[in-house]
C-alpha cells in the first residue's frame, strides 16, 4: 500500500494507519509506505507503534525517485480530509494503480475506472475491505484514459498552440 504527501493533518495519515492496521487482519505480509515528511511525522510513528504495526510501515521521507516507488504500489490510499486538484492522482492514474480516496476530493480527480471514493465515515475496517477486494486491472489499460484525457501534456500543448496561431 502506498501514499505519497505531506505528513499532516490534512492527508489523514493517522487514519491510513487505522486502515492498514485492518488491512494486516487479512493480509499480514502487507507494507506501508509513506513518502513525504511533515509536522505529523513523529506522532504517526508512535500510533504505528502503538498499534504494532510500526515494522510494517516504512516512512521513506521526501524522495527524488517517487515515480519509481510508485510503480512498487499495488494500491494508493489516500484518505484526505480536505483536498484541492491533486496532481499525485493524476501520476498515480497514469501508472494504472488503483485509488482509494476519501469522497471530499472532486470528481474531477477522477479519469480511470480503478478510482474508488470512500466515506471518511466509513470505518477503518470497510477501507481495507474495499482496497483488498480489488481486482489489479492491467495497468497499461488503466493509463490509457488519462492519455486521451484534457490532462495529457501533449494534448494541452496543442490546445495552447492553436491559441496562439
Amino acid at each position: 500500500i502506498g501514499h505519497v504527501g505531506r505528513l499532516h493533518f490534512q492527508k489523514n495519515q493517522s487514519f491510513l494507519l487505522d486502515i492498514f492496521a485492518e488491512i494486516l487482519k487479512k493480509k499480514p505480509n502487507s507494507t506501508l509506505l509513506l513518502v513525504g515528511q511533515g509536522e505529523d511525522e513523529e506522532m504517526l510513528k508512535e500510533k504505528a507503534k502503538n498499534l504494532g504495526i510500526d515494522e510494517k510501515v516504512k516512512f521513506l521521507g521526501v524522495r527524488n525517485d517517487v515515480p519509481k516507488l510508485i510503480h512498487s504500489f499495488d494500491a494508493f490510499v489516500f484518505p484526505s480530509v480536505f483536498e484541492g486538484l491533486s496532481v499525485v492522482l493524476f501520476e498515480i492514474q497514469a501508472a494504472g494503480i488503483p485509488i482509494f480516496t476519501s469522497d471530499c476530493l472532486s470528481e474531477n480527480s477522477k479519469i480511470n475506472s480503478n478510482f474508488k471514493f470512500i466515506s471518511l465515515n466509513s470505518s477503518p475496517s470497510v477501507w481495507a475491505d474495499q482496497i483488498l477486494k480489488t481486482t489489479f486491472e492491467d495497468r497499461i489499460e488503466q493509463a490509457k484514459p488519462i492519455r486521451e484525457s484534457k490532462y495529457n501534456i501533449d494534448l494541452q500543448i496543442k490546445e495552447f498552440e492553436k491559441l496562439f496561431e
